[in-house]
């Protein structure tokens, strides 16, 4: 459809638009005509970890693409690894939000191990169910980013158990 004539498009927030699965893999397949494309949010629309894994594949290559955020779409932690595969291919990435995904601490350190490969240099990993310890241990893979790169995670988790971040 109708993203086959946005070219130029640069920017684009569908979020909150209940995609599910099938919407989310239509979506993808339109998304690679999108060569201008910059930004995309795509979060609370129930897509799960096909459609989220298509989505990345599909902007992968974009020349400009540096932002996608797919927060809130169910995509549990063997999605979080499959996106991780990715990662290292995706050339101009800078900004990856998986907010609220149901991704454990299993899923969030696979995906933050795998940064220092790929030119992400912010991982929002919040709101997602990493435990205090696990979150401390995955974030000291932090300072073996040499481009600075930060990871967003578990800070309302902390919160609830009493520590301030």
């Amino acid at each position: 459809g109708a993203l086959r004539h946005l070219w130029s498009l640069r920017e684009l927030d569908v979020s909150s638009n209940e995609l599910g699965r099938e919407g989310g893999l239509a979506f993808a397949s339109a998304l690679s005509s999108c060569t201008n494309l910059g930004a995309l949010r795509l979060k609370s629309n129930r897509m799960g970890q096909d459609a989220s894994f298509q989505i990345l594949s599909a902007v992968r290559d974009l020349p400009v693409f540096t932002r996608l955020d797919l927060s809130s779409n169910s995509i549990g932690s063997d999605g979080a690894k499959r996106i991780a595969q990715l990662m290292p291919s995706c050339r101009f990435l800078t900004y990856l939000h998986l907010r609220d995904n149901n991704i454990n601490s299993e899923g969030a350190e696979r995906l933050v191990t795998v940064m220092r490969r790929s030119t992400i240099i912010r991982l929002d990993l919040l709101d997602n169910p990493v435990g205090h310890a696990e979150c401390q241990t995955i974030k000291k893979y932090e300072n073996r980013f040499a481009n600075g790169a930060k990871v967003l995670l578990c800070k309302s988790h902390l919160e609830e158990d009493g520590v301030r971040g």
